[in-house]
């Protein structure tokens, strides 16, 4: 994943929304199995007190405005090209997994840097 925002909004009704890093964890095989993230103390969702977990992350990549002449075509209306994800998935928070989710979020975004 090139780039790890994404929007956090909960199901569990209000309408905060929560931007956030994540990272997409793998199987050997390659198969996606998890978004990992470290959520603020202060987040809902950190907090528990039964709140309802399932939340959509949405993910915005490149998006750019479209002419009708780029498609040799005046009489169309122009047009916005874009691309996002969508993933409904159930937050867990595990207090454990702080220190490897920070470990990872550095290796992930200064990998390639001479001296990260």
């Amino acid at each position: 994943m090139a780039i790890p925002m994404a929007s956090i909004l909960g199901f569990g009704g209000g309408s905060a929304i929560l931007d956030m890093r994540v990272l997409l964890e793998h199987e050997a095989s390659g198969q996606p199995v998890n978004l990992l993230g470290h959520l603020p103390h202060r987040c809902l969702f950190a907090r528990g007190n039964g709140v309802d977990s399932r939340a959509m992350f949405l993910f915005r990549g490149p998006s750019g405005y479209i002419s009708p002449a780029m498609a040799g075509r005046t009489n169309w209306a122009p047009t916005w090209n874009f691309i996002t994800i969508k993933v409904a998935a159930d937050i867990c928070t595990d207090d454990t997994l702080t220190d490897r989710t920070l470990r990872q979020t550095v290796a992930h975004m200064e990998r390639g840097q001479h001296e990260p």
